[in-house]
């Protein structure tokens, strides 16, 4: 099974330690050496993101779907750590807007996974990190300990964050985004051999974020909330 899903595995973690590591650059340039707290700090700031009793709230909408309060101040916090600065609400709203134009994407094409799709991929996500831990592939130290730090952060257990509403709603985006990429891969014609090198890989992100920035010239975007717009 391991070796059937061998690049699926390794895609998994290069992922997860690919988004850990650009937090860790942020952090390694902000001048201090106090990285634990500087993790458990992260963790601590999407902690309030969560309990939030207005993180539903709806504070804008593109094309009808609506963008969250949860949504907006949870990218806050990651271009916050990304950045080592606190971002304009534009930043934040554009990250938000790319990110919400391509689940509408999804959504179009049907393909947005729906509850039991998402945790399937979550499922099969733990297990086959851990068969692939089991069979000598490394995670860098750092990162893990990182990772535990966040939690930490946020009050939870791995288990807990495991079965977080929260998390997996953010594992549906995250399927739905992926499958959107891979569909867009094939209708471009970028071969597996051409999206493994660094050229290929920046011309398709330049492909998809113009098209990002057309739909988004297309679909009509609704503040609710004034004070996010400026």
């Amino acid at each position: 099974m391991l070796k059937k899903n061998k690049y699926f595995v390794v895609g998994i973690i290069v992922g997860i330690i690919l988004i850990i590591s650009l937090v860790i650059i942020a952090v390694a340039t902000s001048g201090t050496n106090n990285s634990t707290s500087k993790w458990k700090n992260f963790g601590l700031s999407y902690q309030k993101v969560y309990n939030d009793v207005d993180k539903n709230k709806v504070i804008a909408k593109l094309d009808g779907e609506a963008i969250t309060k949860q949504e907006f101040d949870g990218t806050k916090v990651f271009l916050t750590a990304l950045y080592d600065r606190e971002p304009s609400s534009q930043e934040v709203m554009e990250k938000v807007l790319n990110e919400k134009v391509i689940l509408i994407e999804a959504k179009k094409r049907n393909l947005y996974p729906d509850r039991a799709e998402t945790l399937e991929y979550m499922t099969r996500i733990r297990n086959d990190k851990e068969e692939a831990i089991n069979e000598g592939i490394e995670i860098d130290e750092e990162s893990a300990k990182s990772w535990e730090e966040t939690l930490e952060g946020q009050g939870l257990t791995e288990e807990e964050y495991w079965k977080s509403e929260d998390t997996i709603k953010g594992y549906q985006a995250a399927l739905a985004t992926a499958r959107v990429r891979s569909k867009l891969v094939q209708e471009w014609g970028f071969s597996g051999k051409e999206m493994s090198t660094p050229a290929g890989a920046a011309k398709f992100e330049e492909k998809l974020n113009n098209m990002i920035d057309e739909q988004k010239n297309k679909l009509k975007l609704e503040y609710i909330e004034p004070i996010i717009s400026n």
